[in-house]
């Protein structure tokens, strides 16, 4: 990987997924790459609780996940999740905030979008950063990236937060 990226070093790498009887493996050698200096940070994607348990109640575990990548968005809402990866201190980064899009034809998303003179994708930013989770959407055009920076300037209050 180090190579195809012309680096010496990667900032964070994740175990992309619990893949049973091998991802506690995977997430051996990547500790070992931390101990040698190639990699900055490890984590997870798509780990639920159970799996994180699994992966921190081996006993060769001696750096705890920084980040658990997973699904989450208003429609996919995981409260206990998010609460288990705060007890562990371990960062929540939501993926598929937007739904693929779907979130953009969504009337609750759109009617709290106009109520702050924000687009549905920055509602669904402001989501996730409401609910302690880091915000990173997927985008090649600058323009939409310029606007998804833009969802730390408003918040969604209570009733935003209930509606959705």
């Amino acid at each position: 990987t180090l190579k195809a990226l012309r680096t010496d070093r990667l900032d964070l790498y994740l175990v992309h997924w619990p893949v049973p009887g091998k991802h506690v493996d995977a997430y051996l050698e990547l500790q070992d790459a931390v101990k040698a200096g190639k990699i900055t940070s490890i984590g997870v994607s798509n780990y639920a609780a159970e799996d994180v348990d699994e992966l921190l109640d081996h006993p060769g575990v001696y750096i705890t996940p920084a980040v658990n990548q997973i699904e989450l968005n208003p429609f996919l809402y995981r409260p206990k999740t998010l609460q288990y990866m705060a007890d562990k201190g371990i960062v929540v980064q939501a993926y598929r905030a937007l739904r693929d899009g779907k979130a953009f034809e969504d009337p609750t998303v759109l009617r709290v979008a106009a109520k702050h003179g924000k687009t549905a994708a920055q509602v669904m930013g402001a989501w996730c950063l409401a609910k302690g989770a880091v915000y990173m959407p997927k985008s090649t055009k600058k323009a939409r990236m310029v606007e998804n920076a833009d969802v730390v300037s408003f918040q969604l209050d209570g009733d935003d937060l209930a509606a959705l």
